[in-house]
């Protein structure tokens, strides 16, 4: 649960911040949900034990880095995405001048909004709690490949054609 909370908190702070408000709004909107973000996160670890486990096997710190991780995983695959799309530009034709790389920044936040759901198959998918690198390189995984996951998540769409029923005799 709390990272639903932490993940709708992510989401609100980006949307503020991709706003077309003014600076002064997004700046304490901003705060705001960064704030609150601390808050989630503070009073969501539990109490500090001396001799306790390392503050990485500790939850939710190594699932705040796991989610972390995934999400570098989408901004990678954004950004490889956008350097796709300028090869097949190149290969297009387009010479003579430089051709930038293309950057929108709500399709780069867009995985933002979905890495709650996408999270969820990173969490059912690793075999021990705690941050190793098979978890690590699992989350970045699921991350750069969210897109797939999130359609093998979503629910089979209803056949449209319906099948004919052989007539009584």
């Amino acid at each position: 649960m709390t990272f639903v909370a932490i993940g709708l908190t992510c989401a609100a702070l980006v949307t503020i911040v991709l706003s077309s408000y003014r600076w002064p709004i997004k700046v304490a909107g901003s705060v705001i949900f960064a704030a609150a973000l601390g808050f989630l996160l503070f009073f969501g670890s539990g109490p500090t034990i001396l001799g306790g486990p390392a503050w990485f096997r500790r939850s939710p710190w190594w699932e705040v880095v796991l989610f972390v991780i995934m999400l570098l995983g989408m901004m990678c695959r954004y950004m490889t995405a956008a350097i796709e799309e300028r090869r097949a530009r190149l290969r297009d034709g387009v010479s003579g001048r430089r051709i930038k790389i293309r950057f929108d920044a709500w399709e780069f936040s867009y995985p933002l909004f979905v890495s709650v759901i996408t999270f969820g198959g990173v969490l059912s998918a690793i075999s021990t709690e705690g941050l190793n690198l098979t978890n690590a390189i699992l989350s970045f995984q699921t991350g750069f490949f969210w897109q797939t996951i999130l359609a093998s998540r979503a629910p089979a769409p209803a056949s449209t054609t319906a099948k004919a029923e052989p007539a009584p005799r």
